[in-house]
């Protein structure tokens, strides 16, 4: 509530005894709400007892699975120091004599005693694979990190699999199989491919990728990035960050046919411009260029980002070659679409090479003149320029 504090910030005294009643005034309005709010995590240990004795009355009636679980939960909620853990797991072990496939009771006995008992565990995660149809448990990883910190790695693999294979698509497991095989020296490798002949698992096919671009095989690591890519429907960047790893070792033909897989997925059209640029570039990076196809990627990046100066330069770098090549009429048609397109929106120094460029076209087809304008107009852009000086003097 308002207070008013005028006359009290130079009266230290005052002040304090001031919010000394606030404080007062507080606790008595709001010290109910505040108990309650804090016992649910500092239960009275009184109100657990009460609670405890109506339920063995109820359970002395008439045992039941579901008093049994409750009276477990109800000794669970005592201060730390205060709980009998004996007599929780006393209370589960009772309320399964009476439902011995009680679920909230298998789940959380199972959990308790996994380290002490770890055979009983599994018997319990076993009876509730046969009980229960959730998709939402992890019962096989369950027993598979029992057996592995048992270090019964062989039968800890068995279950990380049947995971994978009852529960495909969910991420963690396979890391688990990879780690026992990295310890133990086991063919992970072999492991996954089994995998794979009996489940459609994006993970599986992302683990068998990361094994095969590790041996360098790289024709079975395409093959399954794009099965990878195929059954996800994760954002474009992870497969692009994918993607770079094949263009760094210059694999242009995989880096191209993961890019044109994914081109639909990207929400932003920078980043949808990034991958034709990329797209393009393999083109003219394979060991036979195919400039007609970069081409193709680069003026669709450029139509989605115009401002883009990376785009124009490439456009620039498609002409050339084609001039270098020797296709005349190839590289004028680039040019063309460039001056009708791009011309108003590319930096001056990406146009004066591009007027460079159309000149030296001019010059190859001995239309002198032609190329002597060209050259001029790179030269009104950068008068310092000593390539386009040495171009003008040798067409004079």
């Amino acid at each position: 509530e308002p207070v008013n504090l005028d006359g009290l910030i130079n009266d230290g005294k005052s002040e304090s005894e001031e919010i000394k009643k606030l404080q007062k005034k507080a606790r008595k309005k709001l010290q109910k709400s505040f108990d309650k709010w804090q016992s649910q995590f500092y239960p009275n240990p009184d109100d657990e007892k009460k609670i405890e004795k109506e339920l063995l009355a109820k359970v002395a009636k008439k045992p039941n699975a579901d008093l049994y679980f409750e009276l477990a939960e109800n000794e669970a909620k005592k201060q730390f120091y205060d709980k009998k853990f004996d007599k929780i797991r006393f209370y589960y072990e009772e309320a399964l004599k009476v439902d011995e496939n009680h679920i909230k009771s298998l789940e959380k006995i199972s959990y308790s005693i996994k380290y002490k008992q770890p055979l009983k565990a599994i018997d319990y995660y076993n009876r509730l694979i046969r009980i229960t149809e959730d998709p939402e448990h992890f019962y096989y990883s369950y027993i598979a990190s029992i057996y592995k910190e048992n270090e019964e790695y062989d039968k800890a693999i068995a279950y990380y699999t049947k995971h994978i294979i009852n529960k495909p698509n969910r991420f963690g497991v396979h890391w688990n199989i990879a780690d026992i095989c990295k310890e133990t020296k086991k063919d992970a490798l072999s492991i996954f491919e089994n995998i794979a002949t009996q489940v459609n698992d994006k993970y599986t096919y992302k683990m068998l990728y990361e094994l095969y671009f590790e041996k360098k095989n790289y024709t079975k690591a395409i093959e399954n990035v794009l099965l990878y890519i195929k059954h996800s429907d994760e954002q474009a960047h992870n497969y692009t960050k994918i993607a770079n790893r094949f263009f760094e070792k210059e694999l242009y033909i995989e880096t191209i046919k993961i890019l044109e897989k994914i081109l639909d997925r990207h929400t932003r059209d920078n980043r949808k411009m990034v991958s034709y640029n990329t797209i393009g570039l393999c083109y003219l990076r394979l060991e036979n260029p195919n400039i007609d196809n970069a081409f193709e990627a680069f003026k669709k990046g450029f139509y989605l980002c115009k401002k883009e100066p990376v785009i124009p330069r490439n456009i620039n770098v498609c002409a050339v070659k084609h001039l270098q090549a020797g296709n005349l009429d190839k590289s004028l048609e680039i040019f063309d679409f460039y001056l009708e397109n791009i011309e108003d929106v590319a930096d001056a120094r990406t146009n004066g090479d591009i007027y460079n460029n159309i000149a030296l076209v001019y010059k190859e087809q001995k239309q002198y003149k032609k190329a002597l304008e060209w050259f001029e107009k790179a030269l009104e852009i950068d008068p310092k320029n000593e390539l386009y000086l040495q171009n003008i003097n040798s067409i004079k």
